[in-house]
């Protein structure tokens, strides 16, 4: 795709109240009204931060207010990486500054995140209550900050300017193949039961001593160029969400852990304190996988699967990965804070 975004480069320059450094990275000019300043930011831009130097994994547009009455920038994604779930994200801060050049701000903690599956909140307040004491902010600008930090959770949840995502986005902005996670409704669903018949003998999985019917179970689709690139479906219960299947549908496709966030996202908004998943002992990727995102290894159930096999769903193969007979069941967890 041909770029329409003009080929200027502009510095981006935040610090904390106490004047030492948050963020600094070069971003692509895209317009300037006198009071909001658009920039985009290409997959793979070097940033330095107080976390470190890393190259960001999404590419984003940048919204920066600068009249001097708004408190606050907004960053909204591109659907180019593994972090697709989230929709948009505002920071507090006091007002930027624009001299052609650079843009400067400074960042107040407190942040509004809004993700594609629904819902938003306020977060890192922690940290806005820790900085509020060490740098010593003044009691009207900390109100200020907390009364901006509630205006926008309200403007989010009704995706109202800045979180009215596409009528901001930088246009023509290059990028990789977009990848979206959607719920799996009827037309994905019924592309995913061939492939569930394919791998697994038929369109039921047994966990935990249960089966499951997966075309009755809500979930997601990764959409890739039109077409089914993975799916994940769970299932609530008793304050609980268990993962029931999460898989990619082509060589090569990375949509697992989008399509884990979206289940996570769904079940926090479910008010569910905790998100589980079995996988079966052969399964090596799968446990790479869960381990490398967070999830615990939490109980090893011996012949879980040799019962299912007996019980449940004699077509379960006896072999798998690398020929390693399949008999057990491995329990992971994810504890949950539910969110607003």
């Amino acid at each position: 795709m041909a770029s329409d975004v003009p080929d200027r480069s502009v510095r981006v320059l935040s610090t904390k109240y106490d004047g030492s450094p948050h963020y600094d990275y070069e971003a692509r000019f895209v317009d300037h009204d006198r009071s909001l300043l658009r920039l985009y930011v290409p997959v793979g831009t070097t940033m330095t931060s107080y976390r470190g130097v890393f190259p960001t994994r999404v590419a984003f547009t940048a919204l920066f207010f600068t009249d001097g009455d708004r408190w606050y920038n907004c960053y909204h994604n591109h659907w180019t990486g593994p972090r697709a779930s989230i929709e948009s994200y505002a920071n507090v801060s006091l007002p930027a500054a624009f001299d052609g050049e650079t843009v400067r701000w400074v960042d107040l903690d407190l942040d509004v995140l809004v993700r594609r599956t629904g819902g938003a909140s306020i977060v890192d307040h922690d940290e806005f209550l820790e900085h509020r004491e060490r740098f010593a902010y003044p009691d009207a600008l900390a109100r200020r900050a907390a009364d901006t930090a509630a205006e926008l959770l309200a403007l989010a949840r009704e995706r109202r300017a800045p979180f009215d995502r596409e009528s901001h986005l930088a246009p023509g902005a290059p990028g990789e193949h977009a990848m979206e996670i959607v719920p799996l409704d009827d037309r994905w669903r019924a592309l995913a039961r061939e492939s569930w018949v394919e791998r697994w003998g038929s369109a039921r999985v047994a966990s935990r001593g249960q089966l499951h019917e997966l075309g009755a179970l809500p979930g997601f689709a990764a959409i890739e160029d039109g077409t089914l690139a993975g799916v994940a479906t769970y299932r609530v219960a008793d304050h609980e969400c268990e993962v029931v299947t999460i898989e990619s549908m082509r060589e090569g496709i990375s949509g697992g852990t989008q399509l884990l966030e979206a289940v996570v996202d769904a079940a926090r908004a479910a008010g569910c304190r905790r998100a589980w998943l079995v996988t079966t002992n052969d399964n090596a990727a799968a446990i790479r996988f869960y381990q490398r995102r967070g999830w615990r290894l939490v109980a090893l159930h011996r012949g879980a699967v040799d019962a299912a096999r007996a019980t449940l769903k004699p077509e379960i193969p006896l072999l798998g990965d690398d020929d390693i007979p399949i008999r057990d069941e491995l329990e992971f967890e994810l504890t949950l804070d539910p969110r607003p």
